[in-house]
């Protein structure tokens, strides 16, 4: 079985989207940040050989990466992650701390009206969409997304991390403290708590029964699957709206983000092995 048809296999069609096909560039990026130091040209190369990613596209993706101040050079033909390079990189490096947000609800909420943001200009769109979806809005009515007062920083930290992760600087970001009963009600069920707490248990289950197999997979595959799997689970949990405990099966969230890190410290172990056992 292939890798990505692996990641099928373990984590459903959804989780595959996020991880179908991984770029030179995601590949990079990944394991210097898993990594936490330093890694070579060749170890890089020899990396995306398991994903089919040829070694000269490994070398235009460092030098763009480079260029654009996401990697930095280290040494000779090393390099490393650039903390703090983008908002999304930084999210991505404290992914874990995405979970340390919420705070208790006071059952107001955080408004986005997005009707000035053009949709003909694409790029700008789908980032726009983007960064509503990470921050886990929901469409209330037309062009009005809406989200629960949980998050720290209140209305005015979510607008800076609204515009870092990239809305349209059109849309208007706003606190919403007097829904009235019947708005307020219908606001409350735009989530699926059974939903949720099904895609909780799905994904943290799904997790554990592919730990358990790692160490009895080829030390190639092993590697392969754990990065693809690893990440589709964080791309899925970062999409996570975080709501608060009236909305949302909290406990069930907390026990998946456990699964995650004890996840990825298994892909870390995994990857820390391979790259020694291929070093030049």
């Amino acid at each position: 079985m292939s890798g990505n048809n692996q990641v099928a296999a373990d984590l459903g069609a959804e989780a595959l989207a996020a991880t179908a096909p991984i770029t030179a560039a995601d590949l990079v990026l990944n394991l210097l940040l898993g990594h936490g130091g330093s890694l070579s040209v060749h170890a890089l190369c020899r990396a995306g050989s398991l994903f089919d990613i040829r070694p000269g596209t490994i070398r235009v993706a460092l030098t763009r990466l480079h260029r654009q101040g996401k990697i930095s050079s280290t040494a000779r033909a090393h390099y490393a992650f650039a903390p703090g390079a983008s908002a999304l990189a930084r999210r991505l490096e404290g992914w874990s701390r995405h979970f340390d947000r919420p705070r208790a609800w006071n059952h107001q909420w955080i408004g986005i009206h997005d009707a000035s943001v053009p949709r003909s200009e694409k790029i700008l769109w789908r980032r726009h969409t983007l960064a509503i979806s990470l921050r886990g809005f929901a469409s209330l009515a037309p062009r009005l997304h809406v989200r629960p007062d949980n998050l720290a920083g209140g209305v005015e930290g979510v607008r800076n991390a609204l515009l870092e992760l990239g809305l349209a600087p059109q849309a208007i970001v706003f606190g919403i403290e007097s829904l009235d009963e019947r708005r307020h009600a219908q606001a409350c069920r735009l989530w699926d708590r059974a939903e949720l707490l099904r895609g909780y248990r799905t994904l943290r289950s799904s997790l554990t029964k592919h730990a358990r197999a790692l160490h009895r997979l080829p030390p190639d595959q092993a590697a392969r699957d754990s990065l693809l799997i690893g990440r589709a689970a964080i791309a899925r949990f970062m999409r996570d709206p975080m709501l608060p405990p009236e909305l949302a099966p909290v406990a069930e969230r907390e026990e998946l983000l456990a699964a995650i890190r004890d996840y990825q410290r298994t892909a870390q172990r995994i990857w820390m092995k391979w790259l020694e056992a291929n070093a030049p």
